[in-house]
Formats: C-alpha cells, sequence, structure tokens
C-alpha cells in the first residue's frame, strides 16, 4: 500500500477549481459535536434524490428576474415596472422585505453586488449604482445612460461587464466613480448578448443564436474574440468552472463544453430538458443546479460526460430564471412567481391528494391514518413512503379532525358526529365498531386504558368509557372555562387539555364520572391549540406565538420554561427524543428542546396548505396538508441514525477508515475499491460545505492512503471540531466521521 505523494492535491490538476460565480453566494457554517448525527445535505446522501424542498417565498410586486445573496440579505432585480428589492433571508421559510429603490428608468434586469454597493442593469439603457448600506434605504449614488438596452452584469474589479441582448454589443464600463461612469471598450458580437461570466482574463458570452462566444479581456480596451461554440440551441446562461463551461441552451437542454483551450472549445456531453427550456444553471463541486421553464433541476456533474438527475422540483407558476446557491439554500427568482427559496438539504419524500383536508395524521408501524374532513378515515400503506398506497377509507357522519390509534382500534373525532371507533385491524376494510355523540364538536381525542377522552369545542373535556367499543358511554365531563381544541394529553389520572385562551387545565379523572379541576395556567393572550406531554413538561401549539414548554410538575403551580416563535399559526406538536415538530401554516418547524430555556430551530418543512397536524416515524415526518393531503419528509435521509463512523448502504469491497481519529494535525485515510474506478475522496463540513478534495483521479482496484494535513483547499487550517469524509468510487459511496482536536 503506497502513500500518495501529493499531499495537497487542490494544486493538482486533477482538483477541480471552484468557479467564480457572479452572483457570489456566502456559506453558512454550523458547528456539531462528534456523536451529532450526520445532517442531511445535497452532498451527502449517496443514492438519494436531492429534491429540493420549497421553505419560503415572497411574491414580488412585478417580475422577479435576477437575485443575489450575501450573507442573510437577498438582492432581487424586479424587472418591468419594477425595482431593486431587498430581503432579510436569516428565517428562510420568511423572506421580509427590507427595503426597496425605484429607478427612475424601468427595468432592472440584472443586478451585481460588490460591498455595499448595488449595480443594475436596466433594461431601458442604462446602469445604476445604488448604496445599499442601509438595506432599509438604498439610495442611488450614480448612473450611466447608453444606446443600448442592458441585459446582463458582472462586476471585476472597478470594471463592469454588461450584456445588451437585442442589441449583439458587449460593453466594459469603469466604474470607480459612481458619479462619473466612463466606457472603456465595447465589441460587436455575432448575437444577442444575454449573459457574461468572467475568469481571470476571459470572458465567457451567452450568445443566444451563436452560442458560447469567448474573449480575451486582457486588454480591457481591445477585447478580441478568441474562440466560439456553436449551440444547437438559443444559448441564455452561462457558467464556468475549472476548464468546463456549462451553457442554458433553451430547448437544448445543458451543453457541457471543455474551453481548456479556449480557441477550440468542444462538446464534452449534453442534458437535455424536455418540455423545459434550460434558462440559466450554476455549479457548486460536482452539482449543476439548472433553472428550466418550470423547474428546477439537480444534476450530477461529477462525471462530466455523463451527466445524471439526482434531483428537481416543479414550479407550480413562474419560470426558473435565475438560481443563486447559498450553502444549502437555493434561491430561484421565477418572474411573476417571485422569489422562491428552497432548502438542498431537504429529502421530500412524497404526497398523496387526499379526497378531503387533512386535519391530522398519526402512524402505526407501516400505516398512515389521515383524519380527512368530510371525506372521514383514509388509510395508507406507506412501508414505500416514496409511494404510499390508499388501502382503505372510512366515511364519518361529519368531520373527521382528530385521529389517535391503539393497537387494532382507530378513534376518530369526528367534529359533530361526536367519537367514531373503527376497528383498522384490516385496513383495506375498517369497520364501523360503535359511537358516542358529544354535546357540541369532538375536535380532539386521547385515549388510555379503558377512557377515551375528547377535546370537545365548546363544552370541555369529554370521558368516555370505551371497554367495549361497540358500545362507547359517556361517563363524565369537565366543563373548561376556554374553547377546548384540539389538544387533550392523558397523563394517568391527570388530563392536560389545551383550553385555547384559557390557557391550559388540569383535570383529575382519577374518579371518571366526577372530574376535579386541578389547576390552570393561563397567562394572557394565549392561544393554545394542542399540547404534547413527555415526563414533567408540556410541549404547547400556540396558535398565535408558536411553541410554549411548561413545567406541569405540580399542576397547582405550573410555569413556562421556555418558547419560540415558529412565524406561523402553530396547529399542532409532537415530540420525539429532544426534538419538537410544530404544525403551522408555513409548514414544519423542528426545534431543539434539549435545553427547554434555549430553544432553537433546527430544521423547516415548506408545505403547500396548511399543516394541520404532524406525525414522526422513525425517520419519516408524516405532515396532514390540508387541502393538499398527506406530505412525507424524510427527516433523516442518510440514515445518520446509524453509527458515527459508517453510512448505511455502501457496496461490498469498499471499505474507508482513518488513523488517528480524532487527531491534530494530520490524519491518513485508508481506503480500498474492488474494481478499478474513477476516485473522489472529499473533505465536508457538518453543515455540506467542501473543505478539501483530497482525491480525484482513476485508480487501480486495491488499497491506497492518502494523508490530510488539516488545512482546506485554500491552504487554512480548518478549526477544530467534526468533519466528514465521503469516499466515491464506480458509483458506490462510503462516509466516515473525523474530528480534528486542538
Amino acid at each position: 500500500m503506497s502513500l500518495s505523494q501529493n499531499e495537497t492535491l487542490s494544486s493538482g490538476s486533477n482538483q477541480r477549481s471552484r468557479m467564480n460565480l457572479h452572483r457570489a453566494v456566502g456559506l453558512i457554517a454550523i458547528t456539531l459535536a462528534l456523536v451529532m448525527p450526520l445532517p442531511a445535505t445535497a452532498l451527502d446522501c449517496p443514492g438519494l434524490a436531492e429534491d429540493p424542498a420549497l421553505v419560503g417565498s415572497y411574491d414580488t410586486p412585478v417580475y422577479a428576474n435576477r437575485s443575489v445573496v450575501k450573507g442573510n440579505i437577498a438582492y432581487v432585480a424586479d424587472s418591468s415596472q419594477g425595482a431593486l428589492l431587498i430581503f432579510d433571508v436569516s428565517d428562510r421559510s420568511n423572506p421580509i422585505l427590507l427595503g426597496s429603490y425605484t429607478p427612475p428608468i424601468t427595468g432592472p434586469v440584472d443586478l451585481a453586488v460588490v460591498g455595499t454597493r448595488v449595480y443594475l442593469a436596466c433594461s431601458y439603457r442604462g446602469v445604476l449604482v445604488v448604496d445599499a448600506s442601509d438595506p432599509t434605504n438604498p439610495v442611488l449614488i450614480g448612473s450611466r445612460f447608453t444606446d443600448y438596452p442592458f441585459y446582463g452584469v458582472e462586476i471585476v474589479g472597478v470594471n463592469g461587464y454588461f450584456s445588451t441582448s437585442s442589441f449583439n454589443v458587449f460593453i466594459v464600463l469603469n466604474l470607480s466613480n459612481p458619479a462619473n461612469i466612463t466606457t472603456v471598450s465595447t465589441l460587436t458580437l455575432p448575437s444577442f448578448v444575454q449573459d457574461i461570466t468572467v475568469v481571470g482574463t476571459t470572458a465567457y458570452v451567452a450568445n443566444y443564436e451563436s452560442g458560447l462566444t469567448i474573449i480575451d479581456v486582457s486588454n480591457l480596451g481591445i477585447p478580441l474574440i478568441i474562440g466560439s461554440y456553436d449551440t444547437p440551441g438559443f444559448c441564455d446562461g452561462v457558467t464556468v468552472s475549472g476548464t468546463t463551461a456549462y451553457l442554458a441552451d433553451r430547448a437544448s437542454g445543458l451543453q457541457i463544453v471543455d474551453v481548456s483551450n479556449p480557441a477550440t472549445p468542444f462538446l464534452l456531453s449534453t442534458y437535455a430538458t424536455p418540455q423545459n427550456t434550460a434558462e440559466q444553471t450554476v455549479i457548486v463541486d460536482d452539482r449543476a443546479y439548472l433553472g428550466t421553464f418550470h423547474s428546477l433541476q439537480v444534476l450530477d456533474v461529477s462525471d462530466q460526460l455523463n451527466p445524471v438527475l439526482v434531483g428537481s422540483h416543479v414550479l407550480d407558476e413562474g419560470i426558473a430564471l435565475d438560481v443563486v446557491i447559498d450553502g444549502p439554500s437555493a434561491y430561484l427568482s421565477t418572474g411573476v412567481a417571485g422569489l422562491l427559496i428552497f432548502d438542498l438539504n431537504k429529502e421530500f419524500v412524497s404526497s398523496v391528494d387526499t379526497p378531503g383536508s387533512a386535519k391530522n395524521v398519526a402512524v402505526m408501524g407501516t400505516t398512515a391514518y389521515v383524519a380527512d374532513g368530510g371525506y372521514g378515515l383514509q388509510i395508507f400503506d406507506v412501508s414505500d413512503a416514496s409511494q404510499p398506497v390508499l388501502t382503505g377509507t372510512y366515511d364519518t357522519p361529519s368531520n373527521a379532525t382528530a385521529i389517535k390509534v391503539v393497537g387494532t382500534t382507530a378513534y376518530v373525532g369526528d367534529d359533530g358526529g361526536g367519537l367514531q371507533i373503527i376497528d383498522v385491524s384490516n385496513p383495506a376494510a375498517p369497520m364501523f365498531l360503535g359511537s358516542v355523540f358529544t354535546p357540541a364538536r369532538a375536535v380532539g381525542v386521547d385515549v388510555e386504558g379503558s377512557l377515551a377522552f375528547v377535546a370537545d369545542l365548546g363544552a370541555g373535556l369529554q370521558i368516555v368509557d370505551v371497554s367495549d367499543p361497540t358500545n362507547p358511554t359517556l361517563l363524565g365531563a369537565y366543563n373548561t372555562p376556554g374553547l377546548t381544541f384540539e389538544g387533550v394529553s392523558a397523563q394517568g389520572s391527570v388530563v392536560i387539555v389545551a383550553d385555547l385562551d384559557a390557557g391550559l387545565q388540569f383535570i383529575d379523572v382519577s374518579a371518571p364520572n366526577t372530574p376535579v379541576l386541578l389547576g390552570s395556567f393561563s397567562p394572557p393572550n394565549t392561544n393554545y391549540w394542542d399540547v404534547e406531554v413527555v415526563g414533567n413538561l408540556a410541549y404547547v401549539a400556540d396558535n398565535s406565538k408558536g411553541l410554549v414548554i411548561i413545567d406541569v410538575s405540580n399542576p397547582a403551580s405550573a410555569f413556562q420554561v421556555g418558547s419560540f416563535v415558529t412565524g406561523g399559526s402553530a396547529f399542532g406538536v409532537t415530540v420525539e427524543g429532544t426534538l419538537a415538530y410544530v404544525a403551522n401554516s408555513s409548514g414544519v418547524q423542528v426545534i431543539d428542546v434539549s435545553d427547554p430555556a434555549n430553544l432553537v430551530l433546527v430544521d423547516s418543512y415548506k408545505t403547500r396548505g396548511l399543516a394541520a397536524g404532524v406525525a414522526v416515524v422513525g425517520d419519516n415526518i408524516y405532515v396532514a396538508d390540508g387541502g393538499y393531503g398527506m406530505s412525507i419528509f424524510d427527516g433523516d435521509p442518510c440514515g445518520s441514525g446509524v453509527s458515527a463512523v459508517e453510512m448505511p448502504g455502501a457496496a461490498a469491497g469498499v471499505f474507508l477508515g482513518n488513523s488517528p481519529n480524532p487527531f491534530n494535525p494530520a490524519t491518513v485515510f485508508d481506503f480500498s475499491i474492488p474494481n478499478d474506478a474513477r476516485v473522489s475522496l472529499t473533505i465536508y463540513s457538518l453543515d455540506g460545505r467542501k473543505v478539501r478534495r483530497l482525491v480525484q483521479e482513476h485508480l487501480s482496484a486495491g488499497p491506497h492512503a492518502v494523508r490530510w494535513n488539516g488545512l482546506d483547499d485554500g491552504g487554512q487550517r480548518v478549526s477544530s471540531g467534526v468533519y466528514f469524509a465521503r469516499l466515491e468510487a464506480g458509483g458506490t459511496s462510503q462516509t466516515r466521521k473525523v474530528a480534528m482536536l486542538k
């Protein structure tokens, strides 16, 4: 076994350089302990689809054409009669408009951001420079009007490179003094100038009908065409990574072109986008994010001769005109649909549109039970979560709102139909067992032993004897002061009720015929919809405030220990381990509740409707999504519940190890492959950011080794913490956690 002599392969010919994006992006850093599971990223989930999940959106006033993201700020060119819009995207699920600037000339169609300055390319013949140091009040500080409608902009140093679309002109402007913008040079090209990327002294132009045009800009005063490649379609966008150009060629899809010799570029491969014209593409590491007419597509381009679709998201409306990748997020400018924000870490598994309005969901093993409003109980086989199959239905008399499953019996809170009890031992043929009508509206239910506890909107808590499910009997009731909604949780002889504006009510049901109030917790302005109790803590979905955690060890003197504002109307809550899952109007928020006094949002899932209920079984998150039915998300798409050393699914014969681990200052990775193959060994941070590419070359079968000296691709020593190494070889992969100590 030989040790690689090249410790710093990032400088070698096999190291793909990170592209110089003309829409610069940042990365989000996350520090995790070694014992924590690997997060799901678009890079660390071999063998699984990488479907981006919509997490947030903002419907801009006119037509979102281009965007730039810097840290927690997004800048959008809202073209036509629009403006520059500036958003706070620190919470991606809820972008907030900070400020805007409406130019004196119409049509800001592209923009670049350098420091606190925003450069706007306007279709109505001009470039504007805006000071956005105060994002709530952007101010014009310079302009230049020309004979050409500007369509795109790329800033390098003090110079701006502009495309002119329907005018076949490539323009370079000196922007060092915004008050006195001057022309450096112009160059007439064969066709419309749609997009520009500048790398070093070379400009790559998406030249529409003429494909790719390559320009030497080493002498800005005299730019020279040095090469071209005529694509089969209409070239709208260009991105360059290393010696490869990726061209969005409208109806001809993605064209991948070798530009190692600019004088003779040649085609490496194409990726067809059927019924979707390719508008723009961005490359990050070995992934191409391709904006098309009606979708965002994710391609694995590690083998440039064979790009492979690994994920996609179909847009309900709009066109993916521009794509910006910022760490784990994708920002799409989609014209009439505005700005859409996607999480690339998410694993959207599937959805099924139920006939009614999904109000709540319960999951037992491989079966999901959905309370589907006016369509009663819907039962699904979810043994393959990617393809839920309807196995049975039971049409309750009213409006199925709540569901509790115990063994082979389903208890349905059926609104005006009271409590319905259904035998689900055969999911294909659920059978009515019995029912009891409650005085008001049965909207919540919990079962303990032979008693069912019904949250009866307007009539408080109803206690039902279900020892004989064919003849349930109302035993007693306690009329709470508020409007008892979905939340009811039985804890032995105490039932805790979420009573909307009356907070939590603690009821002693040891004598079910005569329940007695033990105490209440009712701070001002509460709106408690749902409650789940774990140990001495009650986790409450407060419709107006989010998640509230209350110490209920003494019902007579309960007190709040923590809260988290979820940003939407909270309808339901469930707790698994140290995570609380809150269903709200914007989807599902996942909150770390290990320290109730210091709650931390760790994840969020955007749903299409109002997430009314949520259940978690294993790695899957099941969401009752109102009029959109049931949606399923993989909360752990990489199977991170396994050991911190090895991911599941590694092919036999592929091995990855390292020693020492933890390490300081260096560690050696030992790996073996069963066959000759192209091999990649890459170090990632735990937020999915590439830190160091150690190997990317064709290797022979057998054992190999490479030393990592703890430096990143830029030659800087990495900080102490947890990283993971991913080995890919011949279509298989294996991942291993490593820790750097100082």
